[in-house]
C-alpha cells in the first residue's frame, strides 16, 4: 500500500507540474502574441504617410493614413496629435477587422488571423503568426 501511495503522490506532483507547465506555455504564447501584435502596429505606423492641409481660412492641420490599411485615416492640428489619433484608430481598425474576419494586410511579415473556436461562436483572442517573407 505504501508503494501505491508513493506512486499516487508522484502522479499528483507530475500532474501539478504538467498543469503549471501548460499554464506557463499558454502565458508565454499569449506574451508572444502580444509582442507580435505590438510589432504589427509599429510596422503599420512606420508605413504611415502625412500631409499638411490648409483650409481656405488659413487653418492648417495634419492628415495621416496607412496605405496598407484601407480606409484608415486620422486628422490632427499637430503631427503628434495626428500620429496618436492614427495609432488609436489603427488599433480599433485591427480589432474590428479581426472580429469581422476581414483579411488583414501582411505588415512586416506578420499576418493577423482570427479563428473560430469549436466551443464558442467566436473566439475573440486573435491568433498571430509570422508570414513567410518572400
Amino acid at each position: 500500500m505504501q508503494f501505491n501511495r508513493n506512486v499516487e503522490d508522484k502522479q499528483d506532483k507530475f500532474l501539478g507540474l504538467s498543469q503549471l507547465a501548460s499554464e506557463s506555455s499558454a502565458l508565454k504564447s499569449r506574451e508572444i502574441g502580444i509582442m507580435i501584435f505590438t510589432d504589427y502596429i509599429k510596422g503599420a505606423m512606420r508605413q504611415a504617410t502625412y500631409e499638411i492641409l490648409t483650409e481656405d481660412n488659413g487653418t492648417s492641420y495634419f492628415y495621416g493614413e496607412i496605405p496598407a490599411c484601407q480606409g484608415l485615416l486620422a486628422i490632427g492640428y499637430t503631427l503628434e496629435e495626428c500620429r496618436d489619433e492614427l495609432q488609436a484608430s489603427l488599433e480599433d481598425w485591427i480589432l474590428l477587422g479581426l472580429l469581422k474576419h476581414d483579411p488583414m494586410p501582411i505588415i512586416d511579415g506578420i499576418e493577423l488571423v482570427m479563428h473560430e473556436s469549436p466551443d464558442e461562436k467566436l473566439d475573440t483572442e486573435a491568433t498571430v503568426k509570422k508570414a513567410a517573407v518572400a
